[in-house]
Parts: structure tokens; C-alpha cells; sequence
């Protein structure tokens, strides 16, 4: 994420995430291994509209993780961003007419999608046009996408399948519950020693050559969303990636 969607020694990040949620390790972490400073924001502090445009502006934040929900707050309640404003948005479906909104007002913006088993996003994409849906990118670095069909084996495209993501920091984290790791995971595809998630999204395949996918999942509030993935898009360099034309 250092590299991509970026993140510099001169950026003031604002973290608004409480300590105990995943989307607080970016926030927390990534400053710190990249010389940039980090802003701590009281969680119920920010879900005043008034007090978090104030500390976006007092504090002169140059990036801003924030949920779809958090983003409409925001315009809401009149937020103008400045020139550069980097937002990465996640952890909720990314509407696109709020994102039509959100690039009307001039800002960076990052789509990113991921489980929070992955630690913590698995996919990310610039956001610079809005069509139908919004693309959820591709595979951060260091990290695997893969369809898979009933047998847990890479699905063909046009098949209704699942996604899932491995990531090589993921399994030490889990090493000392050996049990736990292996109810919540499967073996990857490619690697049989390796583990992999699979969160419950399910996607189908949609070009042959290209198997980009979508498909829907159905959250415990019982919404659902679309959601889209690669067969085995790998992150080793940025001329590998291949971009989705589907959303999450």
C-alpha cells in the first residue's frame, strides 16, 4: 500500500478507526513505515460531520481511509477537499453515484475491497470514470485471487463459482491455532501447502481469455452486494495485473 495507492513521508494520515477494527492497521501502520504522521480522530468525534470536516481542515490531512457511509457524511455536510486529497474507500459497497460525487469535488479516489482475514485489503483501484458499477481493481501486492468451483479447484469462466485470496503474511499469523486455520481456510489451487480464504463471495466467469467475474454476496444485515475477481491474478509486477470491469 506504500507503493500503491501510495502513501509518502510528507502525508498526514487521519485515523478513524477504532484500534480493535481491521481498517485501523493501514492507518496506525502505514504512516509509521513510511515516515508519514498519522491523526487520531475519537471514533464518536467523527461521526459529527461538523468536527471531522474541522480536524480534516485544521489538521491539513493529505489522505483519509473512510467507509462509503463516512463519505456521504461528509458531503453532507458541505466538505470541499483540497487539491490532492487522497481517499481510499472501503469496507462498504462503493455506490457509484456517490463516487460521481466524490470525483466531482477534484480527490484521489481508491476503491479497496478485501476480508479481514487478509489483513487487511485483498483488492484495490483508482476510481477515475463511473459506469454501471464500481471496479474493486486488482490483487495488492503479495497477494493471489483465485475462482473456485464445489471442489475447491480454479472454476472455468461462465461457471457460478466463489472467490477467494491468500496472502503469504496470512498463515504465520495464525500458526499457533493450526485447527482454527484450517476450518477457515482451504488449500490454494496452485500451491498445495498453502492456504487460502474464501469469504462467501460468489462470482461466475464472464470473458474466456480474460475471466474477469461478478457476483453477489449476501451480508448479515441480508443486503447484498456485486463482486468481482481473477483467476489467479497475481501481483508480482504492474504489467500482470488485470483489471476488473465489475464491482463489490
Amino acid at each position: 500500500m506504500q507503493r500503491s495507492p501510495g502513501l509518502t513521508a510528507g502525508d498526514r494520515m487521519l485515523a478513524l478507526a477504532t484500534l480493535s477494527f481491521d481498517m485501523a492497521v493501514p492507518e496506525v501502520m502505514l504512516p509509521l513505515v513510511t515516515g508519514a504522521r498519522t491523526v487520531l480522530m475519537p471514533r464518536e468525534d467523527a461521526a459529527d460531520a461538523a468536527m471531522l470536516i474541522r480536524m480534516l481542515e485544521q489538521q491539513e490531512i493529505t489522505v483519509m481511509q473512510a467507509t462509503p457511509t463516512t463519505c456521504y457524511l461528509l458531503l453532507d455536510g458541505g466538505w470541499r477537499p483540497p487539491r490532492g486529497f487522497k481517499l481510499w474507500a472501503g469496507a462498504e459497497p462503493l455506490p457509484p453515484a456517490l463516487a460521481a460525487k466524490l470525483l466531482a469535488t477534484g480527490i484521489d479516489l481508491w476503491n479497496l475491497y478485501g476480508p479481514t482475514e487478509t489483513t487487511v485489503w485483498s483488492t484495490m483501484g483508482p476510481i477515475t470514470s463511473v459506469g454501471e458499477r464500481v471496479s474493486i481493481g486488482a490483487p495488492i501486492d503479495n497477494t493471489t485471487v483465485w475462482i473456485l468451483g464445489d471442489d475447491d479447484q480454479s472454476a472455468r469462466p461462465a461457471r457460478s463459482a466463489r472467490s477467494a485470496s491468500a496472502a503469504p503474511a496470512w498463515p504465520p499469523a495464525t500458526s499457533s491455532a493450526p485447527n482454527s486455520t484450517r476450518s477457515a481456510s482451504s488449500p490454494t489451487p496452485s500451491h498445495p501447502d498453502g492456504r487460502c480464504i474464501a469469504p462467501g463471495i460468489w462470482a461466475a466467469g464472464r470473458m474466456p481469455a480474460r475471466s474477469n467475474t461478478w457476483g453477489g454476496r449476501t451480508i448479515r444485515s441480508r443486503s447484498a452486494a456485486t463482486a468481482s475477481s481473477w483467476e489467479r491474478s497475481s501481483l508480482v509486477s504492474a504489467a500482470s495485473r488485470a483489471w476488473a470491469a465489475a464491482s463489490w
